[in-house]
C-alpha cells in the first residue's frame, strides 16, 4: 500500500534539474522555472499574468500576434496575414488621462470620432456629419 506524500515535506529548497512529469494536482506557493514551461490543456489563473517591460506575449503558430509594452509604449502589433479585428457590439476607445472618448463605434454602423472629448465626425446611415471646419 503506498500513501500520498506531501512534497513540501521531502523538498524544502530543491534545485532540479531534467524534467519533472506532474498529473493531477500540485500546490505550489512559489515556482521559478528557468527555461521553457509547456503545458498540455488549459492554464487559469487566480490573479494576475505579470510580465515586465518588453516581455512579450506571442500568439499564433508563428507569433503572428504579439502583445507588449516596451517601457514607454504599449502595442499590439500584427505579423500575420490576416486583419486585426475587435469584436464587440459597441467599442469605445477613451483617453488614459480623463477618460474622455477618442472613438466611439456602436452596433449597426454609426463611428464618432473625437477631440478634447468633443464630438468632431459622425457617421450615421444618413451620411455623414462635421463639427468644425475641415
Amino acid at each position: 500500500m503506498t500513501r500520498a506524500k506531501d512534497i513540501s515535506k521531502i523538498l524544502t529548497d530543491a534545485d532540479i534539474s531534467g524534467n519533472i512529469d506532474v498529473d493531477g494536482v500540485t500546490n505550489l506557493d512559489n515556482t521559478d522555472i528557468d527555461g521553457t514551461l509547456n503545458v498540455q490543456g488549459e492554464v487559469t489563473l487566480q490573479s494576475h499574468l505579470n510580465l515586465g517591460d518588453s516581455d512579450v506575449i506571442r500568439l499564433g503558430a508563428s507569433s503572428d500576434l504579439q502583445i507588449y509594452h516596451d517601457g514607454s509604449h504599449s502595442y499590439v502589433q500584427d505579423n500575420g496575414t490576416g486583419n486585426i479585428r475587435i469584436q464587440g457590439a459597441n467599442i469605445e476607445m477613451v483617453d488614459n488621462d480623463d477618460g474622455g472618448s477618442l472613438l466611439q463605434a456602436v452596433q449597426g454602423g454609426a463611428v464618432q470620432l473625437f477631440h478634447n472629448n468633443s464630438e468632431k465626425f459622425a457617421t450615421s446611415s444618413a451620411g455623414a456629419t462635421l463639427t468644425g471646419s475641415l
